[in-house]
């Protein structure tokens, strides 16, 4: 028995296993998408024949419906390879849910530990100065009042600033920010920075983290489509290599 977490599909497999499929399509000069969903499509057909179609109803909507993202589930099934009907879309679903579990089922709580922050949501009161620097300095300044001066404050704001409560994705703010939002009290007004966008100041109230259970669905699926789009990007490569490679003289 291989490991956990063990991937038992070799890329030589991959490759023998594509030579009948893609090996005609390169005289055609297709496009390097066209190639890459055409590898992609190989990697699917391995997994599934290695995982069997056992529950597609129940596959199905776990990956399709239970998830978020329902675009991006729906163009990982259909962009590459629309040419596939619904019930191999069906066994692919299935397949892949039977392989998450059974090649990262074991490694969740370290998945967990090393990704939950891009899942976390810091709750703020958050004011926005535009480009102002000078503005969001002297704001932040007269923040450092009592609370209830702090609230009076915030009723007359200038012109040029404005505040509202908002969830904030602790992996979409800038640099460093988050490793100080995690370790400030609620309460708490972090200095001015720029977001990419604007000066804001942010004064935590509340971060949100998911759980473990919450958290595993996501978690699988995103480390298993990593692993396939990584391995039709190899398998893309290894033709494209084949292309500029001469051929061995007898």
């Amino acid at each position: 028995m291989p490991p956990p977490g063990t991937i038992t599909i070799s890329a030589q497999a991959l490759q023998a296993a594509s030579e009948p499929i893609v090996g005609p399509l390169l005289s055609h000069l297709i496009r390097t998408e066209t190639l890459l969903g055409w590898c992609a499509y190989v990697v699917d057909s391995a997994v599934q024949q290695s995982f069997p179609w056992q529950d597609p109803e129940l596959a199905h909507l776990f990956w399709w419906h239970q998830l978020p993202d329902e675009l991006a589930m729906r163009h990982w099934l259909e962009g590459g390879y629309r040419q596939l009907n619904l019930g191999w879309q069906m066994a692919v679903a299935s397949a892949y849910y039977s392989a998450a579990g059974a090649w990262f089922g074991q490694e969740l709580e370290a998945l967990y530990v090393g990704q939950r922050h891009r899942y976390e949501q810091a709750h703020c009161l958050v004011v926005h100065c535009g480009s102002d620097r000078g503005l969001a300095l002297e704001i932040s300044i007269a923040l450092e009042a009592s609370p209830s001066e702090q609230e009076a404050y915030l009723q007359r704001l200038p012109r040029a600033a404005s505040s509202s409560r908002e969830s904030i994705s602790l992996a979409d703010i800038s640099a460093g920010i988050p490793q100080m939002l995690a370790g400030s009290p609620p309460g708490e007004w972090l200095p001015p920075f720029h977001n990419g966008q604007e000066w804001i100041l942010l004064q935590l109230e509340r971060i949100e983290r998911p759980s473990l259970q919450e958290l595993s669905p996501r978690l699988l699926r995103e480390t298993t489509q990593t692993w396939r789009q990584d391995q039709a990007k190899q398998l893309a490569g290894h033709w494209i290599a084949s292309l500029t490679t001469p051929e061995p003289h007898a």
